[in-house]
């Protein structure tokens, strides 16, 4: 039938049925008057059949995700051919050639969203791999010279390195089915996500594995028991868009977070944009951490932590150095072992405490206030050797003429330093405090005796002669240059 008959036959089929309706209404209120009965007017309407659909007037179904072995994609992707020697070479997005070459054991395979023209590679696939194989990503060419890969997938077995030049980002995840010694990229994009030993295979006392990374931005790392030997990075930053990045591993050896080449010094007047900031949070459990230091020496040249997202570092075992040039920000650094040295820029809104319980760890208390929030209660002997906030270098002075001498700059820094932050452990070594907010504004924590704190000292650098030091049994604090009405602010855990 066709819709031009269909349309005044459906008119005349309704008109019927209201006619119907009303001619029974009247007889209703002839039996009551009462009740009424309205009735819209009804256009008429063109009704479709479902088998009548065209085809051309819908969107096309969604293609089938890719499957390879455990690998899933919502992506429709085609496989590049590799050439004779069985390096993958194509033309990127930016039109700049592409070179992806295994050497070593194991079978490579490159896919893309596109089967031909220029676009960036979405998959690397690898299989059957082992600790002689190694990828390398090669760009050359007139365009940016930089390119991105979206995932490299390892289906079967190790690899020793994945190593992209210096313009080579990573946009989506990096997931091994075992271990992996060395990554080598430029930038980790925002949101993504590296997982090594996915299949959870033993870890030997020789396994581990180095990053050297240029910016990384709210990406997350999980090793599944391969211990860290080393972290290098221009930068590590959060995200408040999307889950906190997180570092979870046994231990790691070595972290450097140095900001961009030629970012040379110490941080300035507590300011350092981007530059060698580290806004992830850490999970170490410490297995098998050599002489029990989960995390060792850390030197992040600019910020530690935002004050926008708390970040929070669980060391299971000691910490070494912790050397911060810029400022801690709403920083949670907890450990269960001693933490050797901390030396800081400044402090706002975190706290520091070693010899800590595993109970504490996930505690909403900031400062331990019961034996029970130490690892071995009153037998707790892990603290803080050394604490030291030292400012940062103030602005320069004024240059000078042939004539007269230019006025100099601030050695130091006359801002605040020092503010809601707390200090504690089983004992205190000399502690070095700079420029607070107030005097309640920070705490330090020992356990059992007050003597267990060595020394504190403290300095204005507005004002010298409110510096003052301070040693279990004095009554007041001793100034540097005269007698000042202080309290220490120490609590004692018994």
């Amino acid at each position: 039938m066709s819709t031009s008959s269909f349309v005044p036959r459906l008119f005349s089929l309704l008109r019927k049925v209201i006619i119907t309706r009303r001619e029974k209404a009247s007889d209703h209120r002839q039996d009551d008057s009462s009740h009424r009965v309205l009735c819209e007017t009804l256009e008429p309407r063109l009704m479709l059949s479902a088998g009548a659909v065209d085809p051309g007037t819908t969107d096309p179904p969604p293609p089938p995700p890719f499957v390879v072995g455990d690998y899933v994609s919502d992506q429709e992707l085609f496989q590049v051919a590799p050439d004779a020697k069985g390096n993958v070479v194509f033309s990127d997005a930016d039109r700049d050639q592409v070179t992806v070459s295994l050497s070593g054991n194991g079978t490579l395979e490159v896919y893309r969203t596109v089967e031909s023209g220029d676009a960036d590679a979405y998959l690397i696939l690898l299989s059957d791999t082992d600790m002689s194989s190694k990828v390398m990503v090669k760009t050359k060419g007139a365009g940016h010279a930089s390119t991105t890969v979206h995932d490299i997938y390892g289906l079967t077995g190790s690899v020793r390195e994945i190593m992209g030049t210096k313009n080579v980002d990573l946009t989506g995840e990096i997931s091994l089915a075992e271990k992996l010694k060395s990554l080598k990229l430029r930038n980790l994009q925002a949101g993504s996500r590296i997982t090594l030993n996915r299949d959870g295979g033993s870890v030997g006392s020789s396994d581990n594995i180095m990053f050297h990374v240029s910016s990384v931005v709210a990406a997350s790392v999980n090793t599944k028991g391969m211990p860290i030997k080393q972290i290098m990075a221009d930068s590590w930053q959060g995200s408040m868009t999307t889950v906190q990045p997180r570092i979870v591993a046994p231990w790691i050896g070595r972290m450097l977070i140095k900001g961009a080449k030629g970012n040379k010094g110490r941080a300035k007047n507590g300011t350092s944009g981007n530059a060698g900031k580290f806004e992830a949070d850490l999970i170490l459990d410490g297995t098998n951490a050599p002489g029990g230091v989960a995390l060792g020496n850390v030197l992040i040249k600019g910020n530690l932590g935002t004050a926008d997202v708390a970040n929070s570092w669980q060391i299971f075992g000691s910490l070494g150095m912790l050397n911060v040039e810029g400022t801690v920000n709403d920083t949670s650094i907890l450990a269960t072992g001693e933490i050797q040295k901390i030396m800081i820029g400044a402090t706002r809104g975190s706290d520091f405490f070693a010899g800590v319980s595993d109970v504490f760890m996930t505690d909403v208390v900031r400062v331990p206030d019961s034996t029970d929030d130490f690892a071995a209660g009153t037998a707790t002997t892990a603290g803080i050797n050394s604490i030291m906030i030292r400012g940062f270098k103030g602005a320069k002075g004024a240059k000078g003429s042939k004539k007269s001498k230019g006025a100099k700059g601030a050695k130091i820094s006359s801002s605040v330093l020092l503010e809601d932050s707390h200090f504690g452990g089983a004992t205190l070594g000399v502690v070095k405090l700079m420029n607070f907010a107030s005097e309640d504004t920070y705490s330090l924590t020992v356990l059992g005796d007050p003597a267990n704190l060595q020394q504190v000292i403290y300095m204005d650098t507005a004002d010298r002669q409110a510096g003052w030091v301070w040693s279990p049994g004095d009554e007041k604090p001793d100034s540097l240059l005269n007698d000042v009405p202080l309290n220490v602010v120490v609590e004692v855990v018994v």
